[in-house]
């Protein structure tokens, strides 16, 4: 299973409502991409866990309650798009309140379900992703 943290939010970040505990899922193929997120969003989040493919990712999600959600857009062949997981996993786990696609394809190539709040592009984007999450600018 993936990394954790149990790093207290730094004020105004992650959007803490009430003593509503802060959970953050970074779902991507590519181990040092999870790491990197997961490590630049650990402080505004109660806790935080990454993992590598869709079986790992439901895992958590079954075991934690995940409110904040980043999932790569391919993770490998074999898996569905990370359109059609977040679609799935938000009406399986509702507890998640944010989901957000970050992907390295081409804007043409993706599909955009219902659930998906917000598309990041790999790596470009990666500062707008973690101002997002860390309740930046």
């Amino acid at each position: 299973m993936g990394d954790s943290s149990s790093e207290k939010p730094a004020s105004g970040s992650a959007e803490m409502v009430g003593s509503r505990h802060n959970t953050l899922l970074v779902v991507d193929d590519e181990p040092r991409i999870c790491k990197h997120i997961a490590r630049l969003l650990e402080k505004s989040f109660d806790s935080v866990h990454t993992a590598t493919s869709q079986s790992e990712a439901e895992q958590v999600l079954g075991e934690e309650r995940v409110t904040h959600l980043i999932c790569d857009y391919n993770l490998g062949d074999d898996s569905p798009s990370g359109t059609e997981l977040i679609s799935e996993w938000r009406g399986r786990f509702p507890s998640i309140g944010l989901a957000v696609l970050f992907t390295a394809s081409a804007a043409f190539q993706i599909k955009i379900l219902p659930g998906v709040d917000k598309v990041f592009f790999k790596p470009k984007d990666i500062p707008k992703l973690i101002a997002m999450f860390s309740g930046g600018k």
